[in-house]
Protein backbone atom coordinates (compact mmCIF):
# COMPACT_ATOMS: atom_id res chain seq x y z
CA UNK A 1 0.00 0.00 0.00
CA UNK A 2 1.29 3.67 -0.38
CA UNK A 3 2.02 5.66 2.39
CA UNK A 4 1.21 8.74 0.43
CA UNK A 5 -2.17 10.90 1.63
CA UNK A 6 -4.15 13.15 -0.24
CA UNK A 7 -4.49 16.49 2.22
CA UNK A 8 -6.15 18.95 -0.08
CA UNK A 9 -7.58 19.14 -3.33
CA UNK A 10 -4.45 19.31 -5.20
CA UNK A 11 -1.77 18.66 -2.24
CA UNK A 12 -0.13 14.99 -1.16
CA UNK A 13 1.68 14.17 1.90
CA UNK A 14 4.64 11.17 2.42
CA UNK A 15 5.99 10.14 5.62
CA UNK A 16 7.95 12.20 7.81
CA UNK A 17 11.64 10.34 8.37
CA UNK A 18 14.54 12.39 9.57
CA UNK A 19 12.66 15.63 9.37
CA UNK A 20 11.91 15.39 5.75
CA UNK A 21 8.17 15.36 4.86
CA UNK A 22 7.49 15.39 0.91
CA UNK A 23 4.76 18.01 -0.01
CA UNK A 24 3.65 16.82 -3.35
CA UNK A 25 1.17 18.43 -5.74
CA UNK A 26 0.68 18.79 -9.69
CA UNK A 27 2.00 22.42 -11.20
CA UNK A 28 0.61 24.44 -14.17
CA UNK A 29 4.12 25.04 -15.30
CA UNK A 30 5.07 20.97 -15.03
CA UNK A 31 1.22 20.40 -17.45
CA UNK A 32 2.48 23.73 -19.64
CA UNK A 33 6.41 23.22 -19.95
CA UNK A 34 7.29 19.12 -19.16
CA UNK A 35 7.36 16.58 -21.57
CA UNK A 36 6.49 13.96 -18.82
CA UNK A 37 3.11 16.37 -18.14
CA UNK A 38 1.23 16.30 -15.16
CA UNK A 39 3.70 14.85 -12.89
CA UNK A 40 3.46 14.35 -8.89
CA UNK A 41 6.18 16.69 -7.51
CA UNK A 42 8.08 19.01 -5.32
CA UNK A 43 9.31 21.89 -6.85
CA UNK A 44 12.92 22.74 -5.33
CA UNK A 45 14.59 24.82 -7.32
CA UNK A 46 14.91 27.70 -8.67
CA UNK A 47 14.00 29.33 -5.24
CA UNK A 48 17.05 27.48 -3.05
CA UNK A 49 14.41 25.16 -1.12
CA UNK A 50 16.62 24.11 2.00
CA UNK A 51 16.10 20.55 3.24
CA UNK A 52 15.77 20.26 7.17
CA UNK A 53 17.15 16.97 7.85
CA UNK A 54 17.38 15.97 10.91
CA UNK A 55 20.10 13.74 12.15
CA UNK A 56 20.14 11.78 14.74
CA UNK A 57 23.97 10.72 13.93
CA UNK A 58 26.34 13.66 14.44
CA UNK A 59 28.85 12.49 12.09
CA UNK A 60 26.38 12.02 9.01
CA UNK A 61 25.73 15.74 9.09
CA UNK A 62 28.61 16.76 6.86
CA UNK A 63 26.36 14.38 3.84
CA UNK A 64 29.39 12.46 3.04
CA UNK A 65 27.01 9.63 2.51
CA UNK A 66 26.06 11.20 -0.98
CA UNK A 67 29.91 11.66 -1.69
CA UNK A 68 30.22 7.97 -1.78
CA UNK A 69 27.17 7.37 -3.46
CA UNK A 70 26.98 9.57 -6.39
CA UNK A 71 30.20 11.93 -6.89
CA UNK A 72 32.52 11.07 -10.30
CA UNK A 73 34.80 13.26 -8.20
CA UNK A 74 35.85 16.69 -6.93
CA UNK A 75 37.52 19.70 -8.05
CA UNK A 76 38.50 23.22 -6.81
CA UNK A 77 36.05 24.95 -9.23
CA UNK A 78 33.50 22.01 -9.60
CA UNK A 79 31.75 18.92 -8.51
CA UNK A 80 30.49 15.97 -10.66
CA UNK A 81 27.99 14.05 -9.79
CA UNK A 82 26.48 11.25 -11.78
CA UNK A 83 22.92 10.54 -13.12
CA UNK A 84 20.99 7.24 -12.32
CA UNK A 85 21.65 5.58 -15.28
CA UNK A 86 25.39 5.66 -14.20
CA UNK A 87 25.24 5.08 -10.42
CA UNK A 88 22.45 2.46 -10.79
CA UNK A 89 24.69 0.92 -13.80
CA UNK A 90 25.34 -2.56 -12.54
CA UNK A 91 21.57 -3.29 -11.75
CA UNK A 92 21.14 -5.48 -14.76
CA UNK A 93 24.32 -7.09 -14.80
CA UNK A 94 23.86 -8.16 -10.85
CA UNK A 95 20.13 -8.86 -11.92
CA UNK A 96 21.30 -11.35 -14.45
CA UNK A 97 23.87 -13.12 -12.51
CA UNK A 98 21.15 -13.41 -9.67
CA UNK A 99 18.77 -15.23 -12.83
CA UNK A 100 21.42 -17.40 -14.24
CA UNK A 101 22.34 -18.58 -10.09
CA UNK A 102 18.71 -19.30 -9.67
CA UNK A 103 18.28 -21.06 -12.99
CA UNK A 104 21.45 -23.10 -12.71
CA UNK A 105 20.36 -24.30 -9.27
CA UNK A 106 17.04 -25.03 -10.58
CA UNK A 107 18.84 -27.31 -12.90
CA UNK A 108 21.08 -28.99 -10.76
CA UNK A 109 18.38 -29.57 -8.36
CA UNK A 110 15.87 -31.08 -11.29
CA UNK A 111 18.68 -33.41 -12.11
CA UNK A 112 19.68 -34.81 -8.79
CA UNK A 113 16.07 -34.54 -7.48
CA UNK A 114 14.26 -36.47 -11.03
CA UNK A 115 17.48 -37.71 -12.78
CA UNK A 116 17.16 -35.27 -15.22
CA UNK A 117 19.95 -34.52 -18.12
CA UNK A 118 23.18 -32.37 -16.54
CA UNK A 119 23.42 -31.49 -20.51
CA UNK A 120 22.19 -28.26 -21.91
CA UNK A 121 19.48 -28.22 -24.53
CA UNK A 122 18.64 -26.33 -27.12
CA UNK A 123 16.01 -24.35 -24.73
CA UNK A 124 18.83 -24.13 -22.20
CA UNK A 125 21.47 -22.55 -24.54
CA UNK A 126 18.61 -20.36 -25.70
CA UNK A 127 18.17 -18.90 -21.80
CA UNK A 128 21.31 -18.33 -21.45
CA UNK A 129 21.97 -17.07 -24.82
CA UNK A 130 19.37 -14.17 -23.81
CA UNK A 131 20.79 -13.27 -20.37
CA UNK A 132 24.55 -12.83 -21.72
CA UNK A 133 22.74 -10.52 -24.60
CA UNK A 134 21.35 -8.67 -21.79
CA UNK A 135 24.24 -8.24 -19.94
CA UNK A 136 26.15 -7.43 -22.89
CA UNK A 137 23.86 -4.68 -24.02
CA UNK A 138 23.86 -2.97 -20.40
CA UNK A 139 27.67 -3.34 -20.95
CA UNK A 140 28.54 -1.70 -23.93
CA UNK A 141 25.88 0.91 -23.66
CA UNK A 142 27.77 4.31 -23.85
CA UNK A 143 28.42 5.58 -20.06
CA UNK A 144 26.72 9.05 -19.61
CA UNK A 145 28.57 12.10 -18.68
CA UNK A 146 27.99 13.29 -14.97
CA UNK A 147 26.11 16.78 -14.56
CA UNK A 148 29.47 19.22 -14.10
CA UNK A 149 28.37 21.91 -11.22
CA UNK A 150 30.63 24.81 -11.29
CA UNK A 151 30.61 26.69 -8.19
CA UNK A 152 32.44 29.25 -9.47
CA UNK A 153 30.63 30.01 -12.58
CA UNK A 154 27.78 29.35 -10.79
CA UNK A 155 26.53 27.18 -13.71
CA UNK A 156 25.56 23.85 -14.57
CA UNK A 157 27.08 21.94 -17.30
CA UNK A 158 24.61 18.65 -19.06
CA UNK A 159 25.22 16.77 -21.61
CA UNK A 160 21.72 14.69 -22.29
CA UNK A 161 21.07 13.16 -25.74
CA UNK A 162 23.16 14.75 -27.53
CA UNK A 163 22.41 18.21 -26.44
CA UNK A 164 24.78 20.31 -24.47
CA UNK A 165 22.72 22.33 -21.75
CA UNK A 166 24.83 25.51 -19.62
CA UNK A 167 22.41 26.22 -17.27
CA UNK A 168 22.37 29.12 -14.58
CA UNK A 169 22.56 28.15 -11.24
CA UNK A 170 19.40 30.44 -10.23
CA UNK A 171 17.47 29.05 -12.73
CA UNK A 172 18.27 25.24 -12.79
CA UNK A 173 15.32 23.26 -12.23
CA UNK A 174 14.89 20.51 -9.90
CA UNK A 175 12.42 18.85 -8.05
CA UNK A 176 11.60 15.63 -6.46
CA UNK A 177 9.13 13.27 -8.19
CA UNK A 178 6.56 10.75 -7.04
CA UNK A 179 5.95 7.56 -8.98
CA UNK A 180 4.36 4.51 -8.28
CA UNK A 181 5.70 1.13 -8.67
CA UNK A 182 2.97 -1.65 -8.72
CA UNK A 183 3.81 -4.89 -7.50
CA UNK A 184 0.72 -6.67 -8.97
CA UNK A 185 -2.38 -7.16 -6.88
CA UNK A 186 -3.04 -3.55 -6.44
CA UNK A 187 0.19 -3.42 -4.40
CA UNK A 188 1.82 -0.13 -4.58
CA UNK A 189 5.35 0.88 -3.10
CA UNK A 190 6.07 4.70 -3.34
CA UNK A 191 9.20 5.84 -5.51
CA UNK A 192 10.57 8.98 -5.41
CA UNK A 193 12.81 10.78 -8.00
CA UNK A 194 15.13 13.59 -8.12
CA UNK A 195 14.54 14.98 -11.46
CA UNK A 196 16.88 17.75 -13.05
CA UNK A 197 14.42 19.19 -15.75
CA UNK A 198 16.13 20.94 -18.55
CA UNK A 199 14.90 23.86 -20.26
CA UNK A 200 15.64 23.86 -23.87
CA UNK A 201 16.62 27.97 -23.69
CA UNK A 202 19.17 26.46 -22.31
CA UNK A 203 20.67 24.54 -24.93
CA UNK A 204 23.99 25.53 -26.56
CA UNK A 205 24.82 23.17 -29.49
CA UNK A 206 21.08 22.88 -30.75
CA UNK A 207 18.32 25.20 -31.14
CA UNK A 208 15.23 23.56 -29.29
CA UNK A 209 13.03 26.68 -29.69
CA UNK A 210 9.35 25.49 -29.22
CA UNK A 211 10.10 22.45 -27.71
CA UNK A 212 8.92 20.98 -24.36
CA UNK A 213 11.82 20.21 -20.73
CA UNK A 214 14.07 16.63 -21.41
CA UNK A 215 13.94 14.74 -18.11
CA UNK A 216 17.11 13.80 -16.44
CA UNK A 217 16.75 11.43 -13.90
CA UNK A 218 19.31 11.93 -11.48
CA UNK A 219 17.85 9.09 -8.55
CA UNK A 220 15.74 6.86 -7.97
CA UNK A 221 14.96 4.79 -5.08
CA UNK A 222 11.56 2.24 -4.76
CA UNK A 223 10.14 2.63 -0.65
CA UNK A 224 11.61 5.75 -0.10
CA UNK A 225 12.19 9.51 -0.16
CA UNK A 226 15.55 10.15 1.73
CA UNK A 227 17.82 9.59 -0.95
CA UNK A 228 16.45 12.19 -3.23
CA UNK A 229 16.04 15.31 -1.11
CA UNK A 230 19.82 13.92 0.39
CA UNK A 231 21.20 14.42 -3.46
CA UNK A 232 19.26 17.41 -3.51
CA UNK A 233 20.59 19.20 -0.58
CA UNK A 234 24.22 17.88 -1.39
CA UNK A 235 24.35 19.56 -4.79
CA UNK A 236 22.51 22.90 -2.84
CA UNK A 237 24.95 22.91 -0.22
CA UNK A 238 27.91 22.54 -2.80
CA UNK A 239 26.77 25.51 -4.98
CA UNK A 240 25.74 27.89 -2.31
CA UNK A 241 28.27 26.98 0.12
CA UNK A 242 26.19 26.08 3.29
CA UNK A 243 27.63 24.03 5.87
CA UNK A 244 27.97 21.13 7.13
CA UNK A 245 29.34 19.67 3.90
CA UNK A 246 32.06 17.14 2.69
CA UNK A 247 33.69 16.32 -0.48
CA UNK A 248 37.18 15.50 -1.28
CA UNK A 249 39.44 17.25 -4.17
CA UNK A 250 41.26 15.24 -6.15
CA UNK A 251 43.30 14.53 -9.54
CA UNK A 252 41.83 11.62 -9.83
CA UNK A 253 38.24 9.99 -10.52
CA UNK A 254 36.63 8.16 -8.09
CA UNK A 255 36.80 4.45 -10.31
CA UNK A 256 39.97 4.32 -12.71
CA UNK A 257 41.52 1.27 -15.20
CA UNK A 258 44.75 -0.18 -14.51
CA UNK A 259 47.01 0.56 -11.70
CA UNK A 260 50.46 1.39 -12.93
CA UNK A 261 52.26 1.42 -9.43
CA UNK A 262 51.04 -2.06 -9.18
CA UNK A 263 52.53 -2.89 -12.76
CA UNK A 264 55.86 -1.20 -11.11
CA UNK A 265 55.88 -2.48 -7.50
CA UNK A 266 55.22 -6.44 -8.49
CA UNK A 267 56.06 -6.80 -12.30
CA UNK A 268 53.73 -7.65 -15.13
CA UNK A 269 52.54 -10.76 -14.53
CA UNK A 270 51.59 -10.10 -10.39
CA UNK A 271 49.86 -6.81 -11.41
CA UNK A 272 47.75 -9.07 -13.99
CA UNK A 273 46.86 -11.20 -11.35
CA UNK A 274 45.83 -8.36 -8.68
CA UNK A 275 43.83 -6.64 -11.58
CA UNK A 276 41.83 -9.83 -12.90
CA UNK A 277 41.27 -10.76 -9.71
CA UNK A 278 40.37 -7.49 -8.25
CA UNK A 279 37.66 -7.14 -11.36
CA UNK A 280 36.23 -9.73 -10.44
CA UNK A 281 35.50 -9.08 -7.06
CA UNK A 282 34.04 -5.72 -8.21
CA UNK A 283 32.00 -7.89 -10.86
CA UNK A 284 30.46 -9.78 -7.95
CA UNK A 285 30.28 -7.41 -5.47
CA UNK A 286 30.01 -4.54 -6.50
CA UNK A 287 28.89 -4.56 -9.94
CA UNK A 288 28.21 -0.84 -10.60
CA UNK A 289 31.66 -0.02 -9.77
CA UNK A 290 32.52 -2.51 -12.41
CA UNK A 291 30.46 -1.45 -15.32
CA UNK A 292 31.77 2.50 -14.88
CA UNK A 293 35.19 1.05 -14.74
CA UNK A 294 35.58 -1.38 -17.22
CA UNK A 295 32.86 -0.06 -19.63
CA UNK A 296 34.47 -0.02 -23.17
CA UNK A 297 32.39 3.35 -24.38
CA UNK A 298 32.94 6.47 -22.61
CA UNK A 299 31.11 9.74 -23.07
CA UNK A 300 33.27 12.93 -23.59
CA UNK A 301 32.31 16.39 -22.67
CA UNK A 302 32.72 18.63 -25.87
CA UNK A 303 35.49 21.70 -25.95
CA UNK A 304 33.01 24.14 -24.99
CA UNK A 305 32.74 22.43 -20.84
CA UNK A 306 36.60 23.05 -21.10
CA UNK A 307 36.80 26.19 -22.32
CA UNK A 308 34.26 27.20 -19.43
CA UNK A 309 35.86 25.86 -16.88
CA UNK A 310 39.56 25.96 -18.16
CA UNK A 311 39.94 22.96 -17.39
CA UNK A 312 40.58 19.50 -20.00
CA UNK A 313 38.38 16.42 -17.53
CA UNK A 314 36.20 13.74 -18.44
CA UNK A 315 35.21 11.65 -15.31
CA UNK A 316 32.48 9.11 -15.56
Amino acid sequence: MSDLRQVGPNEWVGPEKTGITPHLSHTEHAKRSYKAGNVLHEPLMPGNHIVPIDYENRPTEHMGEFWDAYSAGGHETFLDMRPHSSHARGNILYSMLLAVFLWGGYKCLNAMAWGGDWELNTVDQGILAVFALIVLIGFFRPVALPIRLHKRNQEVYVKHKGVLYRIPWDECELSVMYKGFYLGAASIKDTYQLVMWLNPKHAVNQDLTGQKYEKLLLNEVVGEHIPAYGYYEYIRRYMTGDEPFAMTISTEEKVGGRNKELLNQYGPIRAQFNYYFFATVALLVKPTFFCLTYAPIKDKWPEEVHEWTGERCNWI
